[in-house]
């Protein structure tokens, strides 16, 4: 059996297939401008590097009218070259899917293949050598619910109640859970400091409470602060 291509939906004849590949709209290399515009997240594909760096390649294919069927390829590495995971990662992973409508906590992305988002789309300048040409990718701070074209645009979508529950044995892992190397945990809360940097007593605590109204007690210790 041989090879036949299949065609791309709304091309009839040579002509429409020149007129995408002058616009951008077709399976070449030029970026597409800055713009908003809707996606599916079609699929998810995993790559783990000699470094023990784990990334994450998310297939967004374009919904809206504008490129439409265009696939933009968003990276997200998920555990760092020391076996880490990457909470950067995590956090605009479920920044997408608070987009799409989920409002439990992510902790499996395959969970979020099929759902819809708004996002901004921006040119992403080559640094190697080896592939010099641009590409698109999503703004990570620009996820919002399908239909959002700016926040001047009229008819703004807003995010539905989606409810979401992460199966057990998924790849994220919550705070109680030692998280393995190939694992996301959600962000430990930082340690509290120690008393060095607690605010001190005054000296005279009778002399303090002297000054207050009557009935007031001070407190016996100030506590420490959480450092950010």
């Amino acid at each position: 059996m041989s090879f036949a291509f299949q065609a791309p939906q709304g091309a009839t004849t040579t002509a429409d297939i020149a007129a995408q590949v002058a616009d951008g709209n077709g399976n070449d290399n030029k970026p597409m401008p800055v713009h908003y515009n809707d996606f599916k997240l079609e699929k998810i594909e995993e790559k783990t590097f000699d470094s023990g760096a784990m990334k994450l390649s998310f297939w967004l294919r374009i919904t809206g009218e504008k490129y439409a069927n265009k696939v933009v390829f968003q990276d997200y590495f998920v555990i760092k070259k020391d076996g880490t995971q990457n909470n950067k990662a995590f956090e605009q992973i479920n920044a997408m899917a608070h987009a799409m409508g989920v409002t439990d906590i992510v902790t499996d992305p395959q969970m979020l293949v099929g759902r819809k988002f708004a996002g901004k789309v921006i040119i992403k300048k080559s640094d190697n050598p080896q592939y010099p040409d641009d590409t698109n990718e999503i703004n990570p701070f620009e996820y919002h619910p399908v239909g959002y074209r700016g926040k001047n645009a009229q008819g703004s979508a807003s995010i539905s109640g989606n409810s979401f529950a992460a199966p057990a044995g998924n790849a994220f892992t919550s705070p109680q859970t030692e998280a393995p190397s190939n694992a996301f945990a959600q962000p430990q809360a930082q340690p509290q400091a120690t008393a060095d940097n607690a605010f001190a007593q005054p000296q005279n605590a009778n002399a303090f409470a002297a000054q207050q109204p009557s009935g007031f007690q001070p407190p016996a210790q100030n506590p420490a602060f959480n450092q950010q």
